[in-house]
């Protein structure tokens, strides 16, 4: 489908792609939670039920892929990514400090860019049943966003009637400069976004020593501070990435799941990027990637996205799947299946 017949759709209807992920995945629906709610018209609707992430009111297994480069987004590529079972795509709308990739849609002012094709983008996907994560801001564009609340509230303006939309406030926010580590300030853009959508779902993820410690032991201490400081919905541990990743992801997820419950709080660990091929020294397997995810699902983590550098440039005719290798796209052809 091209964008131009996408723009066409006047009602979406019947749409069951991107359901079979993981083992909540049958037809009984639990009973919504605090941000759970029945679709509206037929939108897509991403929410929580305890600590899963629930579509469209019911439980899920959030299985998605690193697709950075909104900018240049491919219908195709949604398309595909629908077809083999996936339902989550995680965009960033900062630069990455101008190295990674090279479209975005946040000026350094807080403007944004092309919000009819960011919209647009969110609700291909929410025609396709897939749920959309925005981080919204990145560590290392710091200090790229020099109004970081005029950012917040441009995307907002865009995004704020898309029910398949939730945020990560800031990719790694602990990590770099240092200029959003405070959970005190992450807690005021989470205030923000909810001043205008109670019910959004909101996290701002960490890294590099924050949430997960040697010898893969939880940071009790900066839990506590993201989930009763920034009062955040969901965690976003990215994982150290180890010779043994694959092997210690559902120790991982195990150990943040009882620090979690050790204060009283049920909520969802989500596994936004683990290990990808040609980054720390690593170069991962089909069957790493399998197995990680398996564990992930195991271990009652409520997702996990296949991180990789394929979606990092979508520019000219560049497609995710064209930029994927045979190992990439091994395991993106059997990922859904594995989970089911």
């Amino acid at each position: 489908m091209t964008r131009r017949e996408f723009l066409q759709f006047t009602s979406v209807t019947g749409l069951a792609v991107g359901q079979g992920a993981g083992r909540g995945a049958g037809p009984a629906a639990a009973q919504p939670g605090p941000f759970s709610a029945p679709p509206a018209d037929g939108q897509t609707q991403v929410g929580i039920v305890g600590d899963r992430f629930s579509i469209d009111g019911a439980p899920r297994f959030l299985l998605g892929v690193s697709y950075f480069d909104a900018r240049n987004w491919k219908p195709t590529d949604i398309d595909s990514l629908a077809a083999r079972g996936f339902n989550n795509i995680r965009i960033f709308l900062e630069n990455g400090g101008g190295t990674l990739w090279k479209h975005w849609h946040l000026e350094p002012d807080g403007r944004l860019n092309d919000p009819s094709g960011l919209l647009e983008l969110v609700r291909y996907c929410s025609a396709k049943a897939l749920t959309v994560e925005v981080a919204i801001l990145d560590w290392a564009s710091n200090p790229l966003s020099t109004n970081p609340e005029l950012a917040i509230d441009h995307v907002l303006g865009a995004l704020k009637s898309e029910p398949n939309v939730f945020y990560d406030i800031c990719n790694e926010h602990n990590y770099g400069s240092g200029a959003y580590a405070s959970h005190t300030l992450i807690r005021s853009y989470r205030d923000r976004i909810k001043s205008v959508q109670p019910s959004q779902v909101v996290t701002a993820s960490g890294c590099c020593g924050h949430l997960m410690g040697p010898a893969d032991q939880a940071i009790r201490v900066d839990l506590a501070a993201d989930v009763t400081t920034a009062l955040l919905d969901f965690v976003g541990p990215h994982m150290p990435r180890t010779g043994n990743w694959s092997s210690r992801t559902g120790a991982r997820v195990d150990s943040v799941k009882r620090h979690l419950a050790s204060i009283g709080r049920t909520i969802p660990v989500f596994l936004q990027e683990e290990a990808r091929r040609r980054h720390s020294g690593l170069n991962p397997t089909a069957t790493e990637f399998l197995d990680a995810a398996r564990r992930a699902r195991d271990a009652d983590a409520a997702g996990w996205i296949f991180h990789t550098d394929a979606g990092f440039d979508l520019s000219g005719r560049r497609t995710f799947f064209d930029n994927l290798d045979a190992e990439e796209r091994s395991a993106v052809d059997r990922l859904a299946g594995q989970l089911s």
